[in-house]
């Protein structure tokens, strides 16, 4: 029954039915289900090539974090879609690792990416805790925004893409377009401010990795 209760709470399920904020919603829970495939081939795209030259963990920090925001969101806002959605944290989290751990290994331990990585994490909770929920997902957006300039300089900088996992740009694309729609439905204006950037800068992300790829 406490469940129950609980489940009722959500947004998505007082309106539940032939609408906008269902259909939405539907396609949130298919795309993060798609998005984490996508992490989770970027992650073992790694693990198979034992590199991660051309990935930044600053950049891969930062969506964790701002995944964990959106658990921290969606629970403000009621809304279970943003939650669910924000689980994918623990993936983005997993690559993290993954990165310091190849780095460690070749005893790159100050680098500049792992210093800003570290104040990151460390300063994360305390960004979590803002009390204006709002504020807390734009300040994250526009860290998260700030750490894709890294990652965009590495893919521009680099000639070899065997570390990234196109798949993984896509789906975060796809994604975010869902989450610009969704974010109308519920008058969710750091959702939409934040969606729109996003996909602005991952068409740069994709452009300049097949661009780079293709023809140089």
């Amino acid at each position: 029954m406490f469940f129950y209760n609980i489940l009722n709470d959500f947004i998505e399920i007082k309106n539940f039915g032939n609408n906008i904020m269902t259909v939405s919603f539907v396609l949130t829970i298919i795309l993060s289900i798609i998005q984490s495939y996508g992490i989770s081939k970027q992650g073992k795209r790694i693990s198979k090539h034992k590199s991660a030259r051309a990935i930044s963990v600053f950049f891969f920090a930062a969506q964790s974090i701002y995944s964990l925001g959106y658990v921290v969101y969606g629970i403000s806002k009621n809304s279970l879609a943003l939650i669910i959605n924000g689980l994918l944290f623990i993936f983005f989290f997993r690559i993290v690792f993954q990165i310091l751990a190849l780095s460690f290994k070749k005893h790159n331990y100050f680098n500049t990416e792992n210093i800003m990585t570290s104040l990151l994490l460390v300063l994360a909770p305390l960004l979590l805790l803002i009390t204006n929920k709002d504020i807390m997902l734009l300040i994250l957006f526009i860290i998260s925004t700030i750490s894709s300039v890294p990652q965009i300089y590495s893919l521009y900088k680099l000639k070899d893409y065997s570390d990234i996992e196109p798949k993984f740009l896509v789906s975060i694309l796809v994604s975010s377009a869902i989450w610009l729609i969704y974010g109308i439905t519920i008058n969710g204006h750091a959702l939409i401010l934040s969606s729109i950037p996003t996909i602005i800068s991952i068409i740069v992300f994709l452009a300049v990795y097949y661009y780079r790829k293709n023809y140089i």
